[in-house]
């Protein structure tokens, strides 16, 4: 049986807890550090991207359901 591989683009008020669950996840990985993220950015990550929909974008990768990747896009 074939996996279902589906992308959406985030919705801040909807998606932030899969957001924060996925960069926690390559924050705690050697590649990222071996560190969780400050509380800081946990507490107000989500709430600075949402204020900035001109600036930022986020999009949502599902393999079956379940949230296996993101990329966060911000114009500089």
């Amino acid at each position: 049986m074939a996996s279902s591989l589906s992308c959406i683009k985030a919705d801040y008020d909807v998606d932030g807890d899969v957001i924060l669950q996925l960069l926690r996840g390559y924050a705690q990985d050697p590649m990222g550090g071996n560190e969780d993220l400050p509380e800081f950015v946990q507490a107000n990550l989500i709430n600075e991207l949402r204020k900035r929909p001109d600036l930022a974008v986020t999009f949502l990768c599902y393999v079956d359901g379940v949230p296996v990747g993101l990329a966060n896009c911000i114009i500089g």
